[in-house]
């Protein structure tokens, strides 16, 4: 959700509550961050640099917490650093239906190998 990751530390729960749901059922997975047209410019250009550049959560990190929560901050941010490596965020909205061929172009690569999907002859008719 756009509005739940605005802050460095919000952001970072949010990927790791990803990565846990990935770790825990092994199944292919899209992560994708809906609600962008609610999102004010600075905060959506900030989330973007955050998905494309996970130093610089560290750098806006240190700015946000103090004490055991920066720490704990640092600890969990190092621990889904692989899972950015790994996987992207698509940045989605309904309303203006931003991303949205991102996310069919995930789906055909995972259900499908990257062939565009066929609906089948019995569910044409539907």
């Amino acid at each position: 959700d756009g509005l739940l990751s605005t802050s460095p530390s919000s952001f970072i729960s949010q990927v790791f509550l990803a990565a846990s749901a990935l770790y825990r059922l092994k199944l292919p997975q899209i992560s994708l961050l809906n609600k962008s047209d609610l999102l004010s410019r600075k905060d959506r250009e900030r989330i973007e640099r955050w998905c494309q550049d996970i130093e610089s959560i560290e750098d806006d990190l240190e700015s946000e917490a103090w004490g055991v929560e920066r720490v704990l901050s640092r600890n969990i941010l190092a621990a889904v650093k692989d899972f950015l490596d790994i996987s992207s965020i698509i940045i989605t909205s309904s309303k203006t239906m931003e991303g949205l061929d991102k996310v069919y172009m995930e789906l055909q690569r995972i259900y499908k190998g990257g062939e565009d999907f066929e609906l089948p002859d019995h569910l044409r008719e539907l």
